[in-house]
């Protein structure tokens, strides 16, 4: 194997740890098994009100970080035939493409989480 397709298989395969890790670690939290906490989750004013609504703004959250998910894996597995295919720079390309839509998910996943928290203080759960 050359060098570029060393280089992009490393780069798919953190890009495709950091997807698990996010939708792994939201979903944790929308089923109560990943508590309130100052380092892993969607951490807002809303969410960290209360353990009600961090579990009810992760569960808001959940399906959008699902479709981040699928999004970064669909590049994957793009990049994954090119370097079958023999093009390497051009896996690192996808890779890279599914990076920045993870990226660009995110701030609609954070704001779906802080209206899912708001709506569980909202409804005097919170």
């Amino acid at each position: 194997m050359t060098g570029e397709t060393w280089g992009a298989l490393i780069v798919l395969l953190c890009t495709l740890m950091v997807a698990g890790a996010v939708v792994g670690t939201t979903w944790a939290a929308a089923t109560n098994k990943l508590a309130r906490n100052p380092l892993a989750g969607i951490r807002t004013r809303s969410t960290m009100r209360s353990d009600t609504a961090w579990v009810a703004g992760h569960r808001a959250a959940l399906p959008l970080s699902r479709t981040a998910a699928a999004s970064v894996a669909a590049c994957t597995l793009a990049a994954v035939l090119a370097i079958a295919v023999g093009h390497p720079l051009v896996s690192i390309g996808l890779s890279l493409a599914g990076i920045l839509a993870a990226l660009l998910f995110a701030i609609p996943i954070t704001r779906r989480a802080d209206a899912g928290a708001q709506s569980s203080a909202d409804h005097g759960r919170g």
